[in-house]
């Protein structure tokens, strides 16, 4: 017998049902539409356990890869523990900071370390809430030199709630949670040959950052290019470092605008 669990609970599958149809059986009320894998809206989430791979057809790459499919589609073989995509990856995770380093004058590069296990690829987006709940999204960044830190871009505005509490080392001695990892912009291998364009500005790059240095890191063949722009020159940052990177990476095109 299968076995799905969801929010805690666990329900037996009978056989050839599929997730959906076991969850309505048992009074789970799960979004769908045309049941037939068209409409998407019964995408759920995979915690642990197989998907089948018919259950993920027609998802994008990214979906795939983070366990998404489709639960109208879904007959398990094993036992699954799923949840929805709003269920999911909605955690907390204590964090404290680790060190913030000016890469222009307005953008600081912001290091966090989790106090607990992590998963994430970079390109997504966590938010960073503050003690009393002021909370800000930031693109995850860096190479996977970092080991368990977390790399944010973080412009300072004047102002800012969060960014002029980070700029005066406020964050040093508060206590800082994030939540996530949320989003779909990341680098999936598979690909080794195709071509990338990627396109930024101001801390758009932070992503895009991310993103070349996981295609690199995975042996990426073909050719990426990367633009990043700004209104003026001092808001361009990361420049001697994209290009340091491109010397070396005959693949990599970087042009700062």
């Amino acid at each position: 017998m299968t076995d799905i669990r969801y929010a805690g609970q666990e329900h037996v599958a009978l056989p050839s049902e599929s997730v959906l149809e076991t969850l309505e059986r048992v009074g789970v009320q799960i979004p769908n539409a045309c049941r037939s894998g068209v409409c998407q809206s019964c995408l759920m989430r995979a915690r642990a356990g197989d998907v089948p791979p018919a259950a993920q057809a027609g998802l994008k790459d990214t979906l795939r890869s983070q366990g998404y499919f489709l639960a109208c589609c879904c007959r398990p073989e094993g036992d699954l523990e799923v949840a929805l995509p709003d269920d999911d990856a909605l955690g907390e995770t204590e964090v404290s900071l680790t060190g913030i380093e000016l890469l222009s004058p307005s953008v600081m590069r912001v290091l966090l370390k989790p106090e607990a296990a992590f998963e994430y690829r970079r390109g997504q987006f966590i938010n960073l809430i503050r003690d009393d709940g002021l909370r800000r999204s930031y693109s995850l960044a860096g190479c996977a030199d970092l080991g368990d830190a977390l790399e944010l871009h973080v412009r300072h505005i004047p102002g800012g709630a969060m960014s002029d509490w980070l700029m005066t080392g406020h964050g040093s001695t508060d206590s800082l949670r994030i939540q996530g990892p949320h989003g779909n912009c990341f680098y999936v291998p598979g690909k080794p040959d195709q071509a990338m364009l990627l396109i930024g500005t101001g801390t758009g790059l932070a992503p895009l950052y991310g993103i070349v240095c996981d295609a690199l890191a995975a042996g990426h063949t073909g050719p990426i290019h990367l633009y990043h722009g700004a209104r003026t020159l001092e808001g361009l940052y990361l420049v001697e470092r994209m290009r340091e990177l491109s010397a070396r990476h005959a693949n990599l095109y970087y042009t700062p605008a």
